[in-house]
């Protein structure tokens, strides 16, 4: 997902993140699980095997700090050190509002199941903190495996 929604197929108007009134409905898991798929299918279609452990980071935004806050805490007292929390930020969206993000780290084998199952226990504290997830990434080296085992 890009910083910007599409309010409505018909339309090619786009709205900065400060202004989506309905989060649930832009926190979809069918589109984040086929977005999640497209992501995983791309590592596993560049050589790198399946139980490898790869960095996963989750993007949250808002544009109320206390909500983001209150987020954070709670997501921190259900997974604990499973997850790196990172510092809050303060940007700006497209319109030039405030809006503040904050992103998570955590570790997973290239897996939709397991990477989604993480994203299933954030989207309904999204949705009741009034949370946008914006999505994941990762970076991944080129995977060669005529490298495994080679010190050089």
């Amino acid at each position: 997902m890009s910083n910007k929604v599409v309010v409505s197929d018909e339309a090619d108007d786009e709205i900065p993140l400060s202004e989506i009134k309905d989060v649930s409905a832009y926190n979809n898991l069918d589109e984040i699980r086929l977005e999640s798929e497209t992501i995983i299918n791309g590592i596993l279609q560049d050589d790198y095997p399946a139980d490898t452990v790869i960095e996963v980071q989750h993007y949250f935004s808002s544009s109320d700090f206390d909500r983001l806050e209150k987020f954070i805490v709670e997501i921190d007292g259900m997974f604990g050190a499973e997850i790196d929390i990172g510092e809050p930020d303060e940007c700006e969206d497209f319109d030039g509002a405030t809006i503040f993000t904050v992103d998570f780290v955590s570790w997973h084998k290239v897996d939709v199941q397991e990477v989604m199952k993480e994203i299933e226990m954030f989207i309904p504290l999204c949705n009741q903190y009034s949370i946008i997830y914006d999505s994941w990434g990762t970076q991944v080296d080129e995977y060669n495996a005529d490298d495994v085992g080679d010190e050089s």
